[in-house]
């Protein structure tokens, strides 16, 4: 059929256009020498343009100046879908039972064409360069007939385009459900294996012209190909995936050759527990393309029955920060990489330490002057951080000071003092106080004005060592301080708070905490269950390396050490002016918040199915927490921008465009997932068990002292809550060191006694003790020791973090608690694992581990299990 528009002049097409209610503008010739060559719009604002004259058509179009472009949207009535390479599969199923004869199609080339219909405001302006099409609708731009595209091909409809008929509403919802899955499918890839991403990204995602692999799926051909595919769904479907995500990615895949019918079969057949292993991805000819030695293991946990298949402690499960993979997030110039690098100059510390404390160094020098608009309401960047490691050996003192050290070096006034009781640090926060004060006419209010309130409520505050300012929170009159802490954490404007005989009023609250502790030390002063379930200690970031790393030698500061850090100090000064004319608004690329969204959509409903209230505190915390790291992160990325011309800079223009890109969220949910969710448990879990350990101990002295004791005097005696008591009772009671007594003789009601056993076969005391010296802490024999101790009946001996790392990766691998059935297994395996002689001693740290009855570890069924 010929179309007479397609032969017409570029001025009489532009005229006839115009009279058939489109928005016809001019585009660069297809010769231009510029970008965009024969598309780039020419008209400035040309996506809210009205109506031409006479005189514009006559200065663009007459002699075939330039080409021709519409207006998508309402005002044209026109809504495209743009095709630039057409996937048999996918279309087949949005096209299913729709009669495609009557649309109005617009090519230059058979492969790729522009689908033309009337204007439906149901589907959003959005490219899936993946999918193979792009959404043009309200403000895009679109080409038309009979422009010329820069390869010398012409534009041409099948249809007059007046006669564009509306898009069918089962077409809009399958294109809808298309997209929807697709976006699904991504936000799960986030979980699998790097390797396995960079493979994904590279063949399906990246359409940059430096990148070979993009659509190249002669991959997935021959033996090695099929291979390849099945790894690729083994891991995607372990990792959530679902069949219709999986279909879409077959369609990708086989292309012409796809076959609905065959995919869902083999699909079906794919076992998500089989997915390859790291020599399988190091050896296989693709995948091992995109692996690196360092990759992170991003999968979900194995769940496995089979108790057997244990390889990996927990102790491997959270690996070493990947500095090189952050430098590919988030740049290589950035202000956090180069604070990492300077730290390295100076010490050994934890590369986790170095970056904890760059963030922290960001968020501190915010001073609420950063923003990002959400619907539910503004989010500031202030972020609590808990640097946790051994005294000495961990260097997170020694990061802390260098870290401390440029913001006190730069003189920014933008930290209180870290001496601070708690007290102390609500009324300096406070710009003015109320308090009712004693006279001989009786009581009256007076109210105490702090000129600095206003600029202490937004300073940091950085202290060395939490627990002994938590200790001074867990005091009876200071009970509400937490509760005051915690909505300091929402930034809020104003806030008046009544603590003790004194009201306080704070304004424009802004609160980054940076602090250092021991786990030893936190055990002291906190409660696992309250503080834990609360919300104060998941509004945390914990920090907790403990794997083995390189000690390095003392020397002199290096001319690079200081040059780097002169360029830090540089920046902060820079920053601190640039932001220092209000509150800035951050924006967030759609594409970044689409992905955050999915993200956190997930999350909760794994959380919701796995019921667990700690977890759900914690993630209701750390979803915004991402979001805040990568507001900081693009802060840093500002580094490299402003370094070459500092002393030039006086506006604040390239804060102004500050913009949350896909990579930077990207890379703040992989941090929460695979390092900062992680060791929240950990620290949560190891404070548990130094928390019933410490229960035990009092519960220990008092029945030591008592021949005999009800539990209402043992409540009392023990301070301790009556579920406390309890846990503390029922694990002294499956060691045999507690006997419960009925004493019904003297009353009417039976009184229950308990009585302490003395144990002298190897008792668990002598093994506390050994802990508590090998650890060097006072009551808790749960804190992590970083030395094995020799003693002559053993050849190595296994530190309690070890076995209770791998009593942790036994449960969730093999999906089963430790029991009386296979607690002999657990404790061979851990033996073996970690090369440890001395079984009777891990079996008994096994069994505390599970809270089971010890009966079975008499010295002569530990023989018998040797010598079996």
């Amino acid at each position: 059929m010929t179309v007479p528009l397609n032969d017409m002049s570029l001025y009489d097409a532009s005229k006839y256009y115009h009279e058939i209610g489109m928005r016809p503008h001019p585009l660069s010739k297809p010769d231009d020498k510029r970008a965009s060559p024969g598309k780039r719009p020419l008209v400035e604002n040309w996506n809210h343009i009205g109506i031409l004259t006479d005189r514009q058509y006559e200065k663009h179009f007459m002699n075939n100046k330039c080409n021709i472009g519409n207006v998508c949207g309402k005002d044209s009535n026109t809504t495209v879908i743009d095709r630039d390479f057409i996937v048999k599969g996918i279309w087949e199923y949005i096209t299913e039972g729709i009669e495609t004869s009557l649309f109005v199609i617009q090519k230059r080339i058979n492969s790729r064409d522009h689908l033309f219909f009337k204007y439906t405001p149901k589907l959003e302006s959005k490219k899936y360069h993946a999918l193979g099409f792009e959404l043009l609708n309200d403000g895009c731009n679109v080409v038309l007939s009979p422009s010329i595209h820069k390869s010398g091909q012409r534009y041409q409809f099948n249809k007059d385009p007046a006669d564009k008929p509306e898009i069918p509403s089962s077409m809009v919802n399958r294109i809808e459900e298309i997209c929807k899955d697709w976006e699904s499918l991504i936000s799960k890839l986030h979980f699998c294996r790097p390797a396995f991403q960079r493979f994904f990204q590279a063949h399906f995602v990246d359409n940059t012209k430096s990148n070979p692999h993009y659509r190249d799926m002669s991959v997935f051909h021959g033996s090695t190909g099929r291979e390849l595919e099945l790894h690729l769904f083994a891991e995607l479907k372990r990792n959530g995936a679902t069949e219709k995500e999986l279909m879409i990615l077959c369609m990708l895949i086989h292309l012409e050759e796809y076959d609905s019918q065959k995919s869902s079969y083999q699909i079906d057949k794919i076992n998500p527990e089989a997915t390859a292993t790291t020599d399988t991805i190091k050896k296989h000819p693709i995948l091992s393309q995109f692996s690196i030695e360092k990759d992170y293991d991003c999968r979900m946990p194995n769940i496995s029955n089979e108790p057997e298949s244990v390889e990996n402690s927990v102790e491997d499960n959270i690996l070493p920060i990947d500095i090189e993979l952050l430098k590919e997030c988030i740049g290589e110039h950035n202000f956090i990489i180069d604070f990492i690098d300077y730290v390295d100059l100076a010490t050994d510390a934890y590369p986790e330490y170095a970056f904890q404390n760059a963030v922290m160094i960001l968020s501190t020098i915010v001073k609420r002057r950063l923003r990002l608009n959400l619907a539910v309401g503004p989010v500031y960047p202030n972020i609590w951080s808990i640097n946790i490691g051994l005294s000495t050996v961990s260097r997170k003192s020694t990061v802390f000071a260098l870290a401390l050290d440029l913001l006190e070096s730069n003189d920014f006034g933008i930290l209180l003092p870290g001496d601070f009781t708690p007290e102390a640090l609500v009324s300096q926060m406070a710009t003015k106080t109320v308090y009712e004060k004693q006279t001989k006419n009786g009581s009256k209010k007076v109210e105490k004005i702090n000129e600095k309130g206003k600029e202490n409520s937004s300073k940091g505050f950085w202290r060395d060592e939490y627990s002994s300012f938590v200790a001074g929170m867990t005091k009876s009159y200071n009970q509400s301080l937490k509760e005051f802490l915690c909505l300091c954490y929402d930034c809020p404007i104003k806030y008046d708070r009544a603590l003790r005989r004194e009201h306080f009023y704070l304004e424009d609250v802004y609160l980054p905490i940076n602090v250092n502790t021991t786990i030893a030390a936190l055990s002291e002063v906190v409660n696992s269950r309250v503080d834990f379930s609360s919300g104060w200690l998941p509004r945390h970031l914990f920090v907790n390396p403990t794997y083995s790393r390189e000690s390095r030698r003392m020397n002199l500061m290096s001319e690079e050490q200081v040059h780097l850090r002169n360029k830090l100090c540089d920046f902060l000064r820079y920053m601190d002016k640039a932001l220092n004319v209000g509150c800035l608004d951050v924006g967030i690329e759609s594409d970044a918040l689409e992905y955050w969204n999915d993200w956190s959509e997930f999350k909760t409903q794994q959380i919701q199915k796995a019921q667990d209230e700690v977890e759900a505190a914690a993630f209701g915390r750390y979803n915004i927490v991402a979001l805040k790291l990568a507001i900081l992160f693009e802060l840093g990325k500002q580094y490299a921008n402003t370094l070459d011309s500092l002393s030039e800079i006086n506006d604040i223009s390239i804060l102004n465009s500050l913009s949350i890109s896909i990579e930077s969220i990207q890379c703040a949910i992989f941090l929460i997932d695979n390092m900062y969710m992680k060791y929240f448990r950990e620290v949560k879990e190891l404070i548990e068990l130094n928390n019933l350990q410490n229960y035990i101990s009092v519960t220990l002295n008092v029945l030591k002292k008592k021949k005999e004791i009800t539990r209402s005097k043992l409540l009392r005696a023990t301070k301790l809550s009556s579920r406390d008591l309890d846990e503390a009772l029922r694990t002294l009671s499956e060691r045999e060191q507690l006997e419960i007594i009925i004493d019904d003789k003297n009353s009417k009601k039976p009184v229950t006694l308990y009585r302490y056993i003395h144990r002298c076969d190897n008792d668990v005391e002598s093994e506390d003790n050994l802990f508590k010296n090998t650890c060097g802490c006072k009551n808790s024999s749960f804190a992590a020791p970083t030395k094995k101790v020799n003693c002559e009946s053993i050849e190595t001996k296994l530190t309690q973090e070890q076995i209770y790392r791998f009593c942790k990766n036994w449960e969730c691998k093999s999906n089963k608690h430790i029991n009386s059935q296979n607690y002999v297994v657990v404790a061979e395996k851990c033996c073996q694992k970690h090369k440890g002689n001395d079984l009777q001693r891990v079996l008994f740290f096994v069994s505390k581990y599970a809270k089971i009855a010890s009966t079975a570890f008499s010295i002569d069924h530990v023989d018998e299990v040797n010598s079996s």
